[in-house]
């Protein structure tokens, strides 16, 4: 019993009754045992027991689909809370220092995830920010994520060649890239143009900007 509460009854076995809670509330209790005696014995009470109930510690790990991840391409981040306690329950807000990328809700597992439509080249520092539950502590587990730029190729055309002398000709530069569309300027050039373009060589007639 706790309070006029009842948290289980069980029959005497060699002198001892025994039962197993899981439902006790973070906080103290006062906790004690009513005999209901029998046709030998009296019934009795034991003192009161206090039991105290905190909460349980958790730990977590954060991965990401891709790291090195991809500029402009979308990243999915995991996270898994675990605990010495039963499975934690509630939201975990991911970051990116100090900004704030999204939520996820832990699942019957214990795990959350939120995808990330695109990132910045560079190194990203990212959490899972767990605040905890009724039952559960907090935790913080930490991912360093590297994103690097996207690489392109590009596909001259015209609009005809051999073109004639005082006519109109057209030039058309497609370009592709391994992340989301490239945006930005294309220059054309007459002649090869051997210069560098972010630190990297290219003999070609044509040149990004």
């Amino acid at each position: 019993m706790e309070g006029g509460t009842t948290l289980g009854a069980t029959t005497v076995n060699g002198g001892t009754a025994t039962i197993t809670l899981s439902s006790l509330s973070v906080g103290a209790h006062s906790i004690f045992a009513i005999y209901g005696g029998s046709s030998i014995y009296a019934g009795s009470i034991s003192t009161t027991f206090p039991q105290k109930v905190q909460q349980a510690v958790t730990s977590g790990t954060l991965i990401a689909s891709a790291n090195p991840s991809t500029a402009g391409k979308s990243d999915t981040l995991t996270v898994s809370i675990t605990s010495n306690g039963g499975v934690p329950t509630g939201v975990v807000t991911f970051m990116d220092g100090t900004t704030v990328l999204g939520t996820g809700v832990l699942n019957a597992q214990g795990v959350a995830t939120f995808t990330v439509p695109s990132f910045l080249a560079g190194t990203h520092s990212i959490t899972a920010v767990y605040a905890g539950d009724s039952n559960d502590l907090g935790t913080i587990p930490a991912l360093s994520l590297v994103v690097q730029q996207a690489t392109t190729g590009v596909v001259l055309s015209t609009s005809g060649s051999p073109s004639t002398a005082g006519l109109p000709i057209t030039l058309s530069a497609v370009v592709t890239g391994n992340g989301s569309a490239p945006t930005g300027l294309v220059t054309f050039y007459d002649g090869t143009w051997k210069g560098s373009y972010r630190g990297r060589t290219l003999p070609l007639p044509l040149r990004l900007c």
